[in-house]
Parts: structure tokens; C-alpha cells; sequence
């Protein structure tokens, strides 16, 4: 770990905001795979924007952190394998995610993305059980969800999914390669811009989309007004 502008007291750390010369931090790096430690502050002048690629990969004991409201990047892989990160929300300013950035991160229990961000990417809430998410997407902002995005997200809170009208998707590959692949399994309804999508028969969209077909109790599909 780099121990430059830390502060280490019972499995707890305290960030600061500048660095030994007095000068703002604005990343946040190499912590990866330090699982002594159970819970992250910032003294609240933090300035920080972004969170580096791995920086806290791997940490499993990790419970809490909490993130500047400043931060506008999470990189990729940020906090794969944080198995006992509990984590309700996103940072409010947040733009960008990358790939991989909170998979297998069971105990996350995020309701919602921050309507700033762009792109929601490759695996990025992969097997996050207990995330539930029933809106994507607003009026503001273009939203792009790629493949695998919520792969293996039970999300099995949510009956009734809405998605914006100017949310966007890479829908290709094989089906567990499906931005809701494995997703979403108690939905009873779905609310889409059908015409965004240009599908024509929604049974393909969803399949599409969850990379499975309808079977019995399929949802109800209404397009966005």
C-alpha cells in the first residue's frame, strides 16, 4: 500500500485531502488488496474526482467507505471482489464507470445511478445480488448500457422495470453477454421506448435485452408515452 496520505487506526483509515507538500489529491490509488482494513473515510474538505483503476480490488473485508461527493470516475475493476462492501449509493456528481467496477460485490444495495452518468459498461454490477434498480435512464442525459452490464443481478426486488427513452444498449454475443443476462427475475412489467430499439415484435426485444425468452408468466410491455 502506499502510505503516503494515510491514516491507519484499528482497521480504520482516514483519507485527507492534500498530500505531505500540501497539494489537493484528486486520485485515489493502491489500496488493492488490503484487507486489514474494514472501513474508508475522507476528512470533509476532500477534493478527490476520481478513483483508479484496481484500487481496491480484492479488499473482501472491506464494509464501509464513504466517497466524496466530488468524485466523477470510477475505474475499471475499482471495487471488484469487495464481498462485504455495503454500499447504498453512488456518488451524486458521478460521470464515468468502468468496466468491472463494482462485479461480485454481493452487499451493495444500490436503488439507483446518478442521472450524470454516460455509460454503464462491461460487467460493471456484475453479480451484485442484492442491487435493485427500476428506473434506468432520464430526460437529461443519454445513457449507454453495454453488455453483461448487470450480469447475474438477481434483482429480484423489482417487478416493474422503466427504461428512459434515450437509454441505449449493445445487445450482441452470446446470451449470458445480455445487458440484463440473468437479471431481473421477478419482473412483472416492463416499461420501454419500443421505438427506440427498432424491434418490432417485443418478445425479441426482451430476448434481446435479458437473453432469455418468455416463459409462462412473461411481462407486460408498455411503451414509454
Amino acid at each position: 500500500m502506499n502510505d503516503k496520505y494515510r491514516q491507519y487506526i484499528g482497521g480504520k483509515i482516514t483519507i485527507p485531502s492534500v498530500d505531505a507538500n500540501g497539494n489537493h489529491i484528486e486520485g485515489i490509488y493502491n489500496f488493492q488488496g488490503a484487507n486489514e482494513i474494514l472501513e474508508i473515510y475522507f476528512l470533509d474538505d476532500a477534493q478527490y474526482s476520481s478513483v483508479g483503476a484496481d484500487t481496491f480490488k480484492e479488499m473482501k473485508n472491506l464494509q464501509k467507505i464513504y466517497l466524496p461527493s466530488t468524485i466523477i470516475t470510477i475505474g475499471n475493476r475499482a471495487f471488484t471482489g469487495c464481498h462485504s462492501l455495503a454500499l447504498s449509493a453512488l456518488p451524486p456528481a458521478l460521470v464515468n464507470l468502468g468496466d468491472g467496477a463494482f462485479s461480485s460485490c454481493f452487499n451493495i444495495t444500490l436503488t439507483a445511478i446518478p442521472i450524470t452518468v454516460t455509460t454503464i459498461p462491461f460487467q460493471c454490477f456484475a453479480i451484485c445480488g442484492k442491487i435493485n434498480i427500476s428506473v434506468l435512464g432520464n430526460a437529461a442525459h443519454n445513457l449507454l448500457i453495454e453488455k453483461s452490464a448487470f450480469l447475474a443481478c438477481g434483482m429480484d426486488q423489482v417487478q416493474h422495470l422503466t427504461i428512459a427513452d434515450n437509454v441505449t444498449f449493445v445487445a450482441e454475443g452470446n446470451l449470458n453477454e445480455r445487458p440484463f443476462s440473468s437479471a431481473y427475475t421477478a419482473l412483472d412489467q416492463l416499461t420501454v421506448p419500443a421505438h427506440r430499439f427498432g424491434y418490432d415484435d417485443a418478445s425479441i426485444m426482451y430476448y434481446e435485452l435479458f437473453g432469455r425468452e418468455w416463459v409462462n408468466n412473461k411481462p407486460n410491455i408498455d411503451e414509454l408515452q
